[in-house]
């Protein structure tokens, strides 16, 4: 199970980790073990049997990995939004929409599992504005991250079948 959940954290690994991983492959190992170990949820009555003294939850571990991706950015004044949407989801061909309530200029990248950049774009948008990609990107799992010109930030996987 903790194999599992280790495969879904780097899986789920935002960019600066992948890159730490690339470097310090035993100490990217150390962080997973320190992101599972803290996201334990302690249950008295498992003291004793497990080595945790709980059970390991999944969503506790992505939020820790989580805190430690946006702590080690280089960036410190990010808000992380919500008033961007990305649709369908999955996709079929790698043609995807953003619709954004957030006015400005936006940087688009899209970056496959493993860190690699896949491509990047401009974008302008107005208040519920959209704004459509076409990639023909081959079926996988993929991180887009749009960042506006006022440091908002939105991220999600997209998923192409």
């Amino acid at each position: 199970m903790v194999t599992g959940l280790s495969g879904l954290l780097y899986a789920s690994a935002c960019e600066t980790f992948l890159n730490y991983a690339k470097q310090d492959p035993a100490g990217a190992s150390l962080l997973i073990r320190k992101f599972i170990l803290e996201g334990v949820e302690i249950n008295g009555t498992l003291e004793g049997f497990t080595s945790s003294g709980g059970r390991v939850d999944l969503f506790n571990s992505l939020k820790k990995m989580n805190e430690w991706c946006f702590n080690s950015s280089a960036v410190n004044n990010i808000e992380t939004i919500a008033d961007v949407s990305l649709f369908p989801n999955p996709s079929n061909g790698g043609t995807f929409s953003l619709l954004s309530f957030v006015e400005g200029s936006a940087t688009i990248t899209i970056t496959d599992m493993s860190g690699k950049s896949i491509s990047s774009a401009t974008a302008e948008f107005q208040n519920g504005s959209q704004q459509t990609f076409i990639n023909n990107l081959p079926a996988g799992v993929y991180h887009i991250r749009c960042v506006f010109d006022n440091a908002k930030v939105f991220s999600s996987r997209l998923i192409v079948q």
